[in-house]
Parts: C-alpha cells; structure tokens; sequence
C-alpha cells in the first residue's frame, strides 16, 4: 500500500481524459509543475505529471549527467510528449520519436521513426554507430526513460542497458 512507502515523492500523476486536460493545467498549483503528455496507445487521455517547481526530466538528465561526471553535449534524449521538451533542451543530442507531438518535433535536432516502428532503437543505433566521437561510445552505460521503453521499442532489437560491472 501507498502507506507502508519510504522516501520523498518526487512525482504523482494524474490520469484525466484528454478535453479536460487544459481546465486541470490552468487551474492554480503553487509550488508545483504540471507536464502533460499523451500516449500514443491511450490516445483519449492525458497524464499529466506533478513535480516540486523546477523538477522535469530536463533537471533529472543534467543531474544523472553530473553525477556519471558527463558533459551535456555527449548527453541524448529521445522523446515523444510536452514532458520530454524540458529535457530535450538540455541534452546535447535531442531527437523526437516519428509520432511525437508537434512541440516535441520543434525542440529536436533530429525525428527517428515511429514508436510502433522501433524509432527508439533506431535513434540508439545511429548513435552507436557514431562511434568514439558519437554520442555513445563502446563500452558505455546506457540510461533510458522507462516509460518510453514501456510503450515504444517492441520489436527484439531493441537495445537494453547492461548493468555496470
């Protein structure tokens, strides 16, 4: 049960239906951002994330950055939704899924393929096969955003993050 977990919260998230998204953002939250997305398999909803001010997934990249001691530009983010666009900012390579929200498309160096076509794995490639002055590096540990990995990516090629040894 909720009761019987330790810890900060450091996110809650509303399920709304996608017509009232705009009444539940515009209502006043102090002290609070809100970070809507939608999902392209529950395209009737919104889920709108719920942070302390100044928490996204953009403050979230650049302090796992820091804290593997990376610099933001050999830094990626590959998103499809507004709660991604803060993030996107930040990382030194932004790419935006086929199916990403129009906002998402603008704040992206690069579009990769769809979540259904396996863009995800296809943005991880290319970056791999950069090679040493790419993005990813052999060798390197790799972080991914759960919940794109859960809804995108469901083909078998998708490249999984090997725990550090």
């Amino acid at each position: 049960p909720p009761e019987a977990l330790t810890g900060t919260p450091v996110r809650a998230q509303w399920v709304v239906p996608r017509e009232e998204e705009k009444a539940v953002t515009a209502e006043p939250h102090a002290g609070l951002d809100l970070h809507p997305a939608g999902s392209p398999g529950m395209p009737d909803v919104m889920f709108i994330s719920v942070t302390r001010a100044g928490i996204n997934k953009g403050s979230a990249l650049t302090r796992i950055a820091a804290k593997y001691g990376l610099d933001m530009d050999r830094t990626m983010m590959v998103g499809d939704g507004e709660n991604d666009v803060a993030a996107m900012r930040v990382a030194g390579h932004p790419v935006a899924m086929g199916n990403a929200e129009p906002a998402v498309k603008a704040a992206a160096g690069d579009v990769t393929d769809t979540n259904e076509a396996d863009g995800f794995a296809e943005a991880v490639l290319a970056a791999r096969e950069r090679g040493a002055g790419g993005v990813i590096p052999p060798g390197a540990t790799l972080v991914f955003d759960v919940e794109l990995l859960s809804i995108g990516g469901q083909g078998a090629d998708v490249p999984r993050a090997e725990p550090k040894k």
